[in-house]
């Protein structure tokens, strides 16, 4: 069988060998619940210590206030409805960007169904958000704004220290979506302003289910939970931690921590030569993505011949990436961060997101070059037959 080259670490990310192995003891013999008072818990509650420490680290936090989550999908959800649900019979006004991930997106129309008043801040045509805008957008009932870190399928990284400072000044809480930046590019949520902060395992070579809740401190008071059971994680989330999985964020924290820098490089590196060898393919194409403040490896690509849907039915088993487009229930839908971007029809359908990490070679880039310039060739000659 061919070997497949993974482009897509948008979406998911391989778990590390070293992270398994730090899984593995918590799967078999130390099993034991970490909420539990007596030896069995204490081992299992190890972990769950350990993992605090080093997401906190990574985020420039408190160990404390890190609250375990399922994911970011579920961080997200509390960060907002926690947020609302303290506000008891009052309502207010919630700030997003147009280009969130559809959890923040969802959760805020959900909100606004309650009564919430949900308004949107635009991005310019690099998907990004000016701190102006969140400035003259702000109430004096705003009680949230939340504005994702980088994006999901272009990688603009946001102004999230001027926006920030701009909702600590005017007294609002700020809470930003970074699944696809926390491992990626350093995140400091003391010099951002950052009151609440989501992020995912799987998205740094950790394992899948499981992400966190940053709650700062500060702000404990102003968040409620939205699952109740019993006390674990300081009334914030009930029900049990999972050891293992705490056990696998916690290694890939401690080993982004380490690597970062030098896995930027690699993917910079990685990156500049699949841009080169798209043109010396004599693929006509263009970049959807800034060129400036984007997380690294990941490129959103507009093919100005080829339909992406095309593209990936023709590549699908020998490579793999994906267009921006979100498959609810087998109805696909225009991706909403392009259209926000002001790209309009066949740019949008003719855009593709491809994702490189350090883990991909340089052969990985050549081959999937060949891969797409084969498809290409396929789908010029069919329309010149058509046509």
């Amino acid at each position: 069988m061919t070997e497949r080259i993974y482009l897509d670490h948008q979406s998911t990310t391989p778990v590390d060998p070293r992270v398994i192995e730090a899984m593995l003891p918590f799967l078999s013999a130390r099993f034991g619940n970490p909420h539990s008072a007596h030896s069995f818990g204490w081992e299992a509650e190890k972990p769950v210590v350990s993992a605090q420490k080093a997401v906190s680290q990574l985020i420039g936090a408190d160990p404390g206030e890190i609250v375990f989550t399922s994911g970011a999908t579920e961080a997200n959800n509390l960060a907002l409805q926690g947020v609302a649900r303290t506000m008891g019979d009052r309502r207010g006004h919630i700030l997003i960007s147009s280009i969130e991930h559809k959890c923040i997106l969802n959760t805020a129309e959900w909100l606004r169904t309650q009564g919430f008043d949900i308004e949107f801040v635009k991005v310019d045509g690099e998907g990004r958000v000016c701190p102006a805008d969140v400035r003259k957008l702000i109430r004096c009932d705003t009680i949230l704004v939340s504005i994702m870190m980088a994006n999901n399928e272009v990688g603009t990284i946001q102004p999230v220290t001027d926006i920030g400072a701009i909702c600590r000044e005017r007294g609002v809480l700020f809470h930003t979506d970074a699944a696809q930046a926390v491992g990626k590019i350093p995140v400091d949520i003391f010099d951002m302003n950052i009151d609440l902060l989501s992020l995912s395992a799987h998205k740094f070579f950790g394992p899948m289910g499981i992400g966190a809740l940053f709650i700062s401190t500060e702000c404990t008071d102003r968040i409620a939970p939205i699952m109740l059971g019993g006390a674990q994680q300081g009334g914030k989330r009930a029900g049990t931690v999972p050891s293992f999985l705490c056990a696998g964020l916690g290694a890939a924290a401690e080993i982004a921590e380490a690597e970062m820098a030098s896995n930027a490089r690699t993917v910079v590196e990685l990156e500049q030569k699949f841009l080169t060898a798209l043109g010396d393919a004599e693929i006509e194409f263009s970049v959807n993505s800034p060129f400036l403040n984007k997380i690294p490896g990941h490129l959103n690509i507009h093919f100005s011949k080829m339909d992406a849907e095309e593209l990936i039915n023709r590549t699908s088993g020998q490579l793999s990436f994906s267009t921006g487009s979100a498959c609810n229930q087998g109805i696909i839908e225009k991706s909403y961060v392009l259209e926000a971007m002001n790209f309009r029809g066949d740019h949008i359908d003719r855009s593709a997101r491809f994702g490189i990490s350090h883990l991909n070679t340089e052969e990985d880039i050549v081959s999937a070059v060949k891969i797409i310039s084969g498809a290409s060739a396929a789908v010029g000659a069919m329309l010149q037959t058509s046509a």
